[in-house]
Formats: structure tokens, sequence, C-alpha cells
């Protein structure tokens, strides 16, 4: 950048001149290995050749199990119902890959990524939650997975997205089995325009 090559060098490149080839390996990855039981986890595929060139899959050909515990996939989704160590295994034709998971023990907290919203009329936030078993471990929990609800007649929740629909203060209460958090929410009178903002 400054016209002439620097003494040390910043970066290096390294590039593959292997051509492409057929599918020899899978990785399995997901946003979180802990699952707590009767939730969900999606999982993805990537799939790579002889000389890791990345190979494009076709998400019908994968053929998803799950060992160690029980357990149904919908598509990539999996179900866990029972606690403990397991394994997701992605199979496209006789190549597979795996990846360790931990089905956790229902959780005993909730901690949800807001506290407190405060919207104007037509507003609408998200909420995401994560939740703590009795044992200490955590997990990420996918807004599908948590029951919403909005007390106060200030608006609508549906799979953690609130919007606020009359002025006033309540909150969104999240529940998984027994296991509650609570969204302290006030809503202000003025609607929401192209160039409104509230405070």
């Amino acid at each position: 950048s400054d016209g002439t090559a620097r003494i040390i060098s910043t970066a290096i490149g390294v590039f593959s001149l292997a051509p492409p080839s057929s599918l020899s390996g899978l990785i399995v990855e997901t946003e979180d290995d802990n699952v707590f039981v009767n939730t969900s986890r999606e999982f993805t595929v990537r799939g790579y050749d002889k000389y890791f060139n990345p190979v494009e899959i076709d998400p019908s050909d994968v053929k998803w199990h799950v060992s160690g515990i029980d357990g149904e996939f919908e598509d990539s989704t999996l179900h866990p119902s029972s606690v403990g160590e397991g394994m997701v295994t992605a199979r496209v034709g006789n190549i597979s890959g795996s990846l360790n998971i931990s089905s956790l023990s229902s959780p005993v907290e909730l901690i949800l990524s807001q506290k407190h919203l405060k919207l104007a009329l037509g507003q609408s936030s998200a909420l995401s939650a994560a939740g703590m078993n009795k044992n200490g471990y955590s997990a990420v929990i996918y807004p599908q997975d948590v029951k919403w609800s909005a007390k106060g007649n200030i608006g609508t929740v549906k799979e953690g997205s609130f919007t606020a629909k009359s002025s006033g203060t309540g909150y969104v209460q999240a529940s998984v089995g027994d296991t509650n958090a609570y969204c302290a929410v006030s809503v202000g009178s003025v609607p929401v325009t192209s160039t409104d903002s509230f405070e």
C-alpha cells in the first residue's frame, strides 16, 4: 500500500492446483453441539474430495442418523428424546462424516437475549434464548422450541419475535417445560413511520 514491497510480510497465500475429483469425505457441523432433550438442533454438512477441494452436496442425498441416544431426524434437524452422549452421522452413498453431541437434561434456568424491550407502536424485536441444566451445562435453544406468550395486551409474540400493538407495559414470557424467563416490555404511544425513532 506504500508503493514498495514490505520487508516483513503480512500475509501468505496458499493455492491448490489439484483438479476437482469425486466426493471423498464429509464434515458435519452445528451451531452448538449441546442440545437439551426434547428440543431440536439443526446440522449442516460439507463435502470435500481427496485433495480437500469442496464438493457440492445435494441436501436430498444426505441420510442422517443418531447413535448413543434416542432421537429422530426431520430433514437435517435432530429431536433428541433421551439424555446422554451421542453421535450424529451424515451419509452420502458410502461416504460418511460424524460429530459428537451431548443431549442435556431439561433446563432449570432460561436466559433471554434481552431483559427489557422499549418499542414504539408497530415496531418488532426478536428475542433468543439459551438455557442451563442442573449440572451447569448450557445450550442454545431455538425459538421454535420455546413457548412464547405476551402479557398485558400490548402486542403479540411468535417464535421469539414480539410486535408492539398497543401502548402500555407488560412482559414476554418464555417457557421450556416448567422453566420460565421474562422480558419486561414498554410500548410508546407514537406509531412508527419511516422517519420516526423512539428512545
